[in-house]
């Protein structure tokens, strides 16, 4: 029987199945698990199932007799129980490592081979176009985002260049293989390349102007190395802020003024804009009580005493009144006008 040491692990893979698009990561990973604890032959049916059956044991009452005891002796129950606790293992690592919508399809399942080729057939896309172009956009749109690793970056576009693989074309020949595979690493260089920070652009063009280009592998060596050596790299804009240091301010040695009138920082009470605004506003309020207001005064020429007094201007206003029409006679031009005012 297989090893059950492994007993113990609840979630085997760190790849989560949730459809198409994974299924390729996430079977590799499993494959590689199940091996590792010997386990994958009963996923692909090699190790059958149990059957009742004998085991004949002889034993002898004393030296002297020829008589063999036939005992009968069946472990058929307990290889049972170990086929069918290693096949619900299995199944519930693959319940562990799946969505809910998928996980929820598999209990119903007896055997890891069954489960195994219901997600094959179900996820397994040996060619389907449509997944192919969802994977080449996501490959074009992907760029290193901020605060990533040179080398979380590569492993999460390795996952995607990992799901292309069941679209390459089969080969025979040994040529075509080796310049298919020189082909496939020198687009998988640009891609990686593509999606580099700005702050990695010395290093891209330093990388890109060599002749011949370097591996891909060497490229990421060569990447991380730089990312060591310069920390900032793999900074957040955010933590670049923060990072920072505050420029020195000219008056931090300064005491801080506060002025007593309006309460505000920076200057003082003989320099507060507002009590200057406030005592201009007091000054024209007090001028416009008791004299006339300057808007209503119009005069053409200051004037220092007045001319004529104020008991002659009453006597001037009744004689004035006491004539029948005094506008009449100024304008017809009549000399009575004139004795009028005349008159002592």
């Amino acid at each position: 029987m297989g090893s059950t040491s492994g007993h113990e692990i609840t979630h085997p893979i760190t790849v989560i199945l949730d459809g198409p698009t994974s299924y390729h990561a996430w079977s590799q990973n499993m494959i590689v698990f199940l091996k590792g604890r010997r386990l994958w032959r009963y996923v692909t049916g090699d190790i059958p199932k149990p059957v009742p059956g004998l085991v004949t044991d002889s034993d002898s009452s004393d030296g002297d007799s020829v008589a063999e005891a036939v005992v009968q002796v069946d472990d058929f129950e307990a290889r049972l129980e170990d086929l069918e606790s290693i096949q619900c293992r299995i199944i519930s690592w693959f319940i562990n490592t799946s969505v809910p919508t998928i996980s929820s399809l598999l209990p119903r399942l007896e055997t890891g081979q069954a489960a195994w080729s219901f997600l094959a057939t179900r996820y397994n896309c040996t060619y389907d176009f449509a997944l192919e172009f969802h994977i080449e956009v996501k490959l074009y749109q992907m760029r290193q985002e901020s605060g990533q690793s040179i080398s979380d970056y590569y492993s999460q576009t390795a996952s995607m260049w990992e799901q292309l693989v069941v679209v390459d074309p089969p080969l025979r020949y040994v040529e075509d293989i080796d310049l298919f595979a020189k082909y496939k690493n020198r687009r998988r260089f640009t891609q990686f390349m593509m999606g580099l920070r700005e702050d990695f652009e010395p290093t891209r063009a330093a990388l890109l102007s060599r002749f011949p280009l370097p591996s891909l592998d060497a490229t990421v060596k060569e990447l991380i190395f730089e990312e060591n050596q310069c920390p900032h790299h793999h900074l957040s804009s955010s933590d670049v802020v923060l990072a920072t240091p505050r420029p020195p301010s000219s008056s931090s040695d300064q005491p801080r003024r506060i002025c007593t009138y309006c309460q505000k920082p920076g200057h003082d009470i003989t320099e507060c804009y507002c009590k200057k605004n406030d005592d201009k506003w007091k000054q024209h309020q007090s001028r416009g009580t008791y004299p006339r207001p300057q808007a209503t005064v119009v005069s053409s020429a200051p004037v220092d005493d007045p001319v004529v007094t104020v008991s002659q201007l009453e006597s001037m206003f009744h004689r004035y009144m006491s004539q029948p029409s005094p506008a009449l006679s100024v304008t017809s031009g009549s000399t009575n006008e004139q004795a009028v005012w005349d008159r002592p």
